[in-house]
């Protein structure tokens, strides 16, 4: 009887563990069919969009995007499926949809209607992991009013009409402190890394434009730059680099060095919010060079929408707030080093471009800065270097079909937060739109010579086009005249390992040294 008994137990557990079984597994099949079946509306909806077949139903195109990547080919990819498949296509990540376009009409709308196409949140940029870098309400990073109320105040700042005074302080200083510290590096010759070198220099200029602090030197912020950079892109994805960084402790070292560089930023720029907040009349009282004191009023005055009396957490939450924007200019400083390097490489291969605009260089003298146009051809070759190899290779919008509207590209599209991305790589290297597109030729940038709209985008276009292209124009131009009229620059890449330009990330990152040989400029 005790066995007959325990045979009933056991078969009683069986039957319970075998429905828990059947329940599950039912559960589980039907959550795949309904994942399935989704998946299914939502390539039926997008057939109509212009597609590169499949790699597989399951992962879409992304067996092809991890290839390209392994390659740092991904901007290469993209412009082939633009060429076979149209100005406009879908790819698919899994069985996440996206919009890849270079088509001018399509761009004028992402970059123009910022109701119905908005700004991605999870970018490097804004945090890692639970770190805030630049975070989600910086002018590069934010929207809505706030925003709007600090892009017109800094519009202002960076107008062109304040460009002679900028002019007139970041020269005095190059020429000064800035030169004086290359001749002490330089010697009598000297290798060096040109991406570091530039970088030092243009976040220099930012301490005669009201950005001050012990800590905060030029070549603390460039490392610090630099190391942020390369390890926030990391935290995407599902790869053997996060893997490592997240379990080898890389990850809190990088979450420590991130978050002691925001604390000394933020007793750095303490002290500047507080004499701005007293001010009575802080437009007319602040210097025209003080960037850093308009960016404190920008962020009061966004303060003042919601709240009109400013508590003391309101201002440490201000303060916190005006570290996101300081770590923004950083991010746009270290730009601007990438964007002239990609120059220097470019003369490199081309060395009677280099030849040339070294001459204009060392022979025209800026005294002003209207002189600064004389820089003609140095001009197109920036010109040329932002069309061949802009700093921001890529960007993306959340389509949001708002106002009614659910169609792009004249696609009807059901599916709300739907990626649209474009890469000024791709839109610049079109021959549709560009004659001889991967030669260097900075003689296309005649007088006579307008590029087609919506083509030629290295500082976007539209309310969120870049409020600095004329500040970063001529620091670039002061920066080459220095350089040129006081040393001799020759390349002295390593031949095993050039540098290359990386094409995974929207921001560009340079794999390899570009390092140039330094010596005194022997003037007769």
């Amino acid at each position: 009887m005790k066995y007959v008994h325990a045979m009933r137990c056991s078969l009683n557990h069986i039957s319970r563990n075998m429905i828990l079984f059947v329940v599950l597994a039912t559960v589980v099949t039907l959550t795949l069919l309904k994942l399935a079946l989704n998946v299914y509306v939502v390539h039926l909806q997008l057939t109509a969009v212009p597609q590169p077949p499949l790699d597989s139903y399951i992962h879409g195109h992304k067996p092809s995007l991890d290839e390209a990547n392994r390659n740092n080919a991904l901007l290469d990819l993209f412009l082939r499926w633009m060429n076979e498949y149209g100005d406009t296509i879908i790819f698919w990540t899994r069985t996440r949809p996206s919009f890849l376009t270079s088509c001018p009409q399509l761009l004028y709308e992402v970059t123009t209607d910022l109701v119905r196409y908005v700004k991605v949140d999870r970018l490097p940029s804004r945090a890692f992991y639970e770190q805030k870098v630049i975070g989600y309400k910086s002018i590069l990073s934010g929207g809505g009013e706030t925003w709007a109320v600090k892009r017109k105040l800094l519009t202002k700042y960076f107008a062109k009409t304040n460009m002679e005074a900028l002019f007139e302080v970041c020269k005095k200083h190059v020429e000064t402190v800035e030169l004086t510290r290359l001749r002490e590096v330089v010697g009598t010759g000297a290798n060096l890394e040109m991406t570091h070198q530039l970088g030092t220099v243009f976040t220099s200029y930012l301490k005669v434009l009201g950005f001050s602090g012990k800590k905060l030197t030029p070549e603390m912020i460039t490392s610090q730059m630099a190391k942020i950079i390369h390890v926030i892109p990391e935290q995407l994805g599902f790869s053997v680099a996060m893997l490592r960084m997240k379990f080898s402790g890389e990850k809190a070292e990088s979450v420590k060095m991130i978050k002691n560089m925001r604390e000394i930023i933020g007793l750095s720029v303490r002290k500047k919010m507080s004499s701005v907040e007293k001010l009575e009349n802080p437009e007319e009282e602040l210097q025209e060079t003080d960037l850093l004191g308009y960016i404190c009023l920008a962020v009061l005055r966004a303060a003042t929408i919601q709240t009109k009396e400013l508590s003391k957490d309101i201002l440490t939450k201000l303060v916190d707030l005006l570290v996101d924007e300081t770590m923004t200019i950083y991010f746009v400083t270290d730009n601007l080093a990438k964007q002239v390097t990609t120059l220097m490489m470019a003369i490199q291969k081309y060395p009677e471009v280099g030849e040339k605009m070294f001459r204009e260089l060392r022979e025209t003298e800026i005294t002003d800065y209207k002189s600064l146009s004389r820089l003609r051809y140095t001009e197109k070759c920036i010109m040329e270097c932002l069309r061949d190899s802009p700093v921001l290779q890529r960007g993306v919008r959340r389509f949001l079909g708002r106002n009614g509207s659910k169609k792009v590209a004249n696609y009807n599209i059901e599916t709300n937060n739907i990626l649209v991305i474009f890469s000024q790589h791709v839109i610049h290297h079109r021959e549709k739109h560009w004659k001889d597109p991967y030669v260097f030729n900075p003689d296309r940038w005649s007088d006579e010579f307008s590029p087609e709209p919506f083509t030629y985008l290295p500082f976007l276009t539209g309310p969120r086009s870049c409020i600095a292209k004329h500040y970063s124009m001529f620091v670039m131009k002061l920066t080459l005249s220095v350089l040129a009229r006081n040393f001799d620059m020759v390349p002295n890449f390593d031949k095993e390992n050039p540098p290359v330009i990386n094409q995974s990330r929207a921001l560009m990152r340079i794999n390899n040294n570009v390092d140039y040989y330094f010596k005194p400029l022997q003037r007769n």
